[in-house]
């Protein structure tokens, strides 16, 4: 085999400069600057508990809420809600993603817009299954929350990026 044929392209190496660039940046800002959290991180963490909360007590639940605590008043079983719930990590990668894949800045940013608020229904959802999981079958959260949570959130983002990367080629 040609050792040159291994070498990335042009176009793959600006796709691979673009995707860890924003990658880093996205994760940078999230992580490491306070202001970020407080605009972004944190406000999306409140409101994800706040909607579960609503959510399960429209539907006849039991549950309590202090801050980002969700409890279950039935059975005393606790969820809390953390910054990993928010989806900005999973989010920053496939956003990353799709602005190498994209052609338009347009297209870009309606697929991104599309990502972000597909991944944050899927976190409330997600959040509402594992409180009641965590009420009824505390094994079966565990496995839930380790395993299958985590990439359930990867396959919705990666189907995303697929129905992008389709409609550019």
């Amino acid at each position: 085999m040609n050792p040159s044929a291994l070498m990335p392209t042009a176009s793959r190496a600006a796709f691979y400069g673009l995707f860890v660039f924003i990658v880093a940046a996205i994760f940078l800002s999230v992580s490491a600057l306070p202001a970020v959290q407080d605009v972004l991180a944190r406000p999306l963490v409140g409101a994800i508990a706040f909607a579960a909360t609503g959510l399960i007590d429209f539907f006849g639940g039991t549950i309590a809420r202090d801050g980002n605590v969700l409890t279950d008043t039935a059975t005393g079983a606790t969820v809390h809600v953390t910054q990993a719930c928010d989806g900005l990590g999973v989010f920053a990668v496939f956003a990353a993603m799709i602005v190498g894949l994209c052609r338009s800045v347009k297209t870009s940013l309606a697929a991104i817009a599309t990502l972000f608020v597909a991944m944050q229904v899927f976190n409330l959802i997600r959040v509402i299954a594992l409180f009641h999981l965590r009420s009824a079958a505390q094994d079966v959260y565990d496995v839930s929350h380790l395993f299958i949570m985590p990439w359930t959130t990867a396959l919705i983002g990666w189907l995303i990026v697929w129905r992008v990367w389709a409609r550019a080629r």
